[in-house]
């Protein structure tokens, strides 16, 4: 019973430096990959911080040229407002102009209504001195 049990025992201790050795090549194995893995995934963090580099810089120009054409605008925004207080005077002063030529236009179409009526009376006067009916 004894070289049985010695049998059993040596079986169990090979099957389990096998096991052993199945599972150092599955660690090894895991290492090699998780290894590279992690190497590309430095190499992408590495990239990534490079674009972000890139953008951020990018960003700042961005936000550099957006800060003059905010001062750009806002001088043209004084320049309208200007303008449109300008426009509001003059059109003030042509409202008052155009009231002006409507009376006028009335006190003329008068005067043309009152010199038709004399040159009516002229050529009546005209006739009647020439004894003409």
């Amino acid at each position: 019973m004894k070289d049985k049990t010695y049998e059993l025992i040596e079986k169990l201790y090979i099957e389990m430096q096998e096991g052993f050795r199945k599972v150092n090549s599955d660690i090894a194995r895991l290492e090699h990959d998780h290894g590279e893995k992690l190497d590309a995934l430095f190499d992408f963090q590495v990239a990534q911080e490079e674009t972000n580099k890139k953008v951020l810089s990018s960003l700042d120009s961005l936000d550099t040229r957006l800060g003059n054409v905010e001062g750009r605008l806002g001088n043209v925004e004084r320049i309208v407002s200007s303008h449109s207080k300008k426009l509001d005077e003059h059109s003030a002063k042509l409202d008052k102009l155009d009231r002006e030529v409507s009376k006028h236009t009335v006190q003329l179409q008068r005067i043309e209504d009152k010199l038709e009526t004399h040159d009516i009376q002229i050529h009546v006067l005209d006739k009647t001195k020439a004894g003409i009916k």
